[in-house]
This record gives C-alpha cells, structure tokens and sequence, in this order.
C-alpha cells in the first residue's frame, strides 16, 4: 500500500511512522512523485518492532541491538540505555540462581553483567587501551555510560511505563 507523506518535499531525508503494532515485521519502500509521476521504488528495508511488554516498555532480546535514549526490558529489570551508546544484550545463562546479561557497548566492545532477576551488578570488562577500539573507550567514558544504567535499573512485575 503506497501511502503519501504530508508535507513532505524534495527536501525531506525521513519521516516517522506511528502506530505499528508490538513485535510485527514492517516493509518499507520509498518513491519519488515527479512532474511525470511516481518514480522507481527503492529497495525495499525490512524491520520489525520491539515486543512491548503490559507496562509498556520494549523487551531486549540476545542480539538485538539498541540505541540509547530508551528505557529497555531484560527479565524483572529495566534499565535506560544513554543517549550516544548502542548496546547488544548476550545472556549468561542461568547460574546458581542468578539470571545474568552481559550488555555489550556496541563501539568500544566493553562489557558489563547484570543480574536481570534482582537488577544487581555483577562485573564489567572496559576494552583495554592498545586494542583496535581502544580510541573509541577512551573519547567515550564508556564506564560512566554504564554507571548510567546500573543508576536507572528498576526491578519489579510492576514497574512505572518506560520512556
């Protein structure tokens, strides 16, 4: 289904799309209307929404890759992921009672571990200067980044809407 976008011109570069339903596969193409008409569509992209959970707020899942300025999902704990850091979660598995996730900076490959039940930390690897990320850890304060998570995890079934 084509559909125009309002007030769009030779000069948009992109638009947003509302009210797409939780955890579904969109299919996107875009084409340029000209004094002759419509133009060749573009390759068609393909994504799909988060699975949202009742609270509101978006379930991470083991390779998903996020962006900061959400909050984001993991077990009981939700946690805000800053603005300027992308993560990809891996799990640890489950280990003498604790459900562990190793959140991973995306840029630096820096690692941090998270009990996802309790919400409790458990440990961080910071890429060490000399590797070939090194640059990136050390303009970034990718510790601090992570201290911002551990400062907004919240742990509960019921826990206030995300942002």
């Amino acid at each position: 289904m084509w559909a125009d976008i309002p007030g769009s011109s030779a000069n948009t570069w992109s638009h947003r799309v509302t009210g797409l339903n939780s955890y579904a596969a969109y299919y996107f193409e875009v084409r340029p209307w000209m004094a002759g008409g419509a133009g060749a569509a573009s390759n068609t992209a393909r994504g799909t929404t988060p699975r949202v959970g009742s609270d509101g707020v978006p379930v991470l899942y083991p390779g998903q890759i996020v962006k900061g300025g959400m909050a984001w999902r993991v077990g009981q704990s939700v946690f805000d992921v800053p603005v300027g850091m992308r993560l990809v979660l891996y799990t640890g598995g489950y280990e003498s009672g604790t459900f562990t996730m190793h959140l991973v900076d995306v840029e630096s490959n820096s690692a941090m571990t998270i009990d996802s039940d309790a919400g409790a930390y458990l440990g961080r690897r910071i890429t060490p200067s000399g590797g070939s990320q090194a640059a990136t850890a050390q303009t970034r304060d990718v510790g601090a980044l992570f201290d911002q998570i551990l400062a907004s995890i919240r742990v509960g079934p019921h826990l206030p809407r995300g942002k």
